[in-house]
């Protein structure tokens, strides 16, 4: 394991169970570029291009905790949009997720080979992340009827995209590379106008 990773791996034990606000991003100067991964690609099998710039852990714990974030966000949409009956707007909102956040893990993929990183090389911190759906209440949207399953998609969505939010404010404090900078723009501007769109529709929505 290079110097990077062995950083970046001593980071991720040390995370507290709040945010990226406990990486450290003090990282000496000859530690900040990895050595290469392989190249992945996306499934249409274009490759996906590593970051130019410099980086720092943040950046780094950011691409790889986000992109586990936006993948349980893949997996809350599957969920709603798997269900006959559901409103719409809903379905919509549920395909617009889909749309934004898939090319965005594949973007997060492509930065992690170029830093020389192995998504989930970093431990598991799914539990530690804010917003993130535990298991049982995946299973109970999973459960739940169109009616039901709609309301707990948003009531957990609206959570999650509060997490990312605050995982990408994290980033810009204290990451360095100017993509995962701007990434991280896009994301709190997307999602906050989500949040006030999913507000919304809870308040319109009969209750289940």
């Amino acid at each position: 394991m290079n110097a990077t990773r062995r950083l970046l791996a001593s980071t991720a034990l040390l995370l507290a169970p709040l945010s990226l606000a406990a990486c450290q991003t003090e990282v000496p100067e000859d530690q900040r570029t990895a050595t290469s991964l392989p190249a992945p690609t996306n499934s249409t099998g274009a490759t996906l291009p590593a970051a130019s710039g410099a980086h720092n852990a943040a950046d780094a714990m950011f691409a790889e905790m986000m992109r586990v974030h936006h993948e349980q966000a893949l997996t809350l949409s599957d969920l709603v949009l798997a269900k006959d009956g559901i409103d719409p707007r809903v379905r919509t909102l549920a395909e617009q997720i889909k749309g934004a956040q898939g090319p965005e893990i594949d973007q997060m993929r492509g930065w992690l080979a170029g830093w020389g990183i192995q998504p989930g090389s970093l431990g598991d911190h799914s539990a530690h992340m804010e917003g993130m759906v535990s298991e049982a209440d995946l299973d109970r949207l999973k459960a739940a009827d169109a009616g039901q399953g709609q309301r707990l998609f948003l009531e957990f969505m609206i959570a999650h995209h509060e997490g990312a939010v605050t995982m990408a404010q994290d980033q810009l404090r204290m990451g360095v590379n100017g993509q995962a900078k701007d990434l991280s723009g896009v994301i709190i501007g997307a999602q906050k106008k989500e949040i006030a769109q999913m507000r919304g529709l809870l308040k319109e929505l009969p209750a289940a």
